[in-house]
């Protein structure tokens, strides 16, 4: 399953949507983001009470009480148990926070967010551990040097087109692994932080051709790694 939207909060949306379709069989999660998404769940209360079932009010809370900031995704979710365990691949904070973090959800489990600064460094650790499941995520904003939030007078800077067809590469290990368990997609434009909408749509060009074998959506494309 794969979606597409442009504020990364959305993929609460999709993570519940696919929770329910697998009849709540939990999916770690593994995510691609300059940022590292892990603001706490401000609206505990609120999630104990939305009604996973209501597709309805599934999105009407991913867009209204989800942070606007799109930050606070992952341990809201988490907070559900939509998501298990969670892998952050990112580069923001990296010098001073990499420690793993625990979260506690409303029935009691506990999740494991591990951080790291590169796909190499994620698959080290994921090709020996016991994950069967998963959810791939990118934030667009991961293929950017600087963005918004470095506070940059100067226009955004990307990563080499070569460093994003190395990363999302369908023969390497990192995604061979994921290919492997990977039960739904997510991709976030975030045309904020990657210079507009123009620019998120060469990132994504990128993107589909890495990793499909013509234009998403249209009846004959399939998976590269198919």
């Amino acid at each position: 399953m794969l979606a597409l939207f442009n504020d990364h909060r959305f993929a609460f949306f999709f993570w519940a949507l696919w929770h329910k379709e697998y009849k709540q069989e939990r999916s770690d999660l593994v995510t691609l983001d300059w940022h590292q998404d892990l603001a706490p769940a401000d609206t505990k209360e609120e999630l104990k009470e939305l009604d996973l079932e209501n597709t309805f009010e599934l999105s009407f809370f991913a867009w209204a009480r989800l942070n606007s900031l799109n930050d606070d995704h992952i341990k809201s979710a988490m907070y559900c148990n939509i998501i298990g365990d969670a892998y952050v691949i990112c580069k923001q904070g990296m010098r001073l926070d990499n420690k793993d973090e625990i979260v506690d959800d409303m029935f009691g489990n506990k999740h494991i967010i591990k951080k790291f600064r590169c796909t190499q460094d994620a698959y080290e650790y994921l090709k020996d551990s016991s994950v069967e499941r998963v959810y791939f995520d990118i934030d667009m904003d991961y293929f950017t040097i600087e963005n918004q939030s470095t506070n940059c007078e100067k226009k955004v800077t990307y990563i080499r087109k070569s460093e994003i067809t190395e990363i999302l590469d369908p023969n390497s290990d990192f995604l061979y692994w994921i290919f492997q368990r990977m039960k739904g997609f997510t991709i976030a434009f975030e045309p904020d932080f990657v210079g507009g909408f123009t620019q998120a749509m060469k990132l994504y060009d990128v993107i589909e051709r890495s990793l499909f074998t013509g234009s998403v959506m249209r009846h004959e494309t399939t998976w590269r790694h198919f």
